[in-house]
């Protein structure tokens, strides 16, 4: 049976370029990442009791179908799209990915 795959990326976006992060990343982000067709459904989430003087936090959640389809998004989408955030936003975030593999859902 395959299992769906949960991709997450946890970011802190400095809050002189939060506003106009957040839109870019609704409006042209993740439209490019669910485009890849590697995903079926994604949240965005701030992390609420976690803010910082500097930066504001969030999650950004991609369920994709299978292990497979999210290796197709990494090996042929990622690099591009990964670049693409650094250059808008070079030393204004930090992040880091989870790969989590759904057992049950509800």
């Amino acid at each position: 049976m395959k299992r769906k795959v949960l991709y997450n990326i946890t970011i802190a976006i400095d809050k002189e370029v939060h506003d106009e992060w957040k839109e870019w990343m609704i409006r042209h982000h993740i439209p490019d990442v669910m485009s890849t067709g590697c995903f079926s459904e994604y949240k965005m989430s701030m992390i609420l009791g976690n803010e910082g003087i500097d930066s504001m936090n969030y999650a950004i959640q991609y369920v994709s179908p299978s292990i497979e389809k999210f290796f197709q998004y990494r090996d042929e989408h990622s690099k591009r799209l990964i670049n693409d955030q650094q250059a808008r936003y070079k030393d204004r975030y930090a992040s880091f990915m989870t790969l989590m593999e759904i057992h049950d859902e509800g």
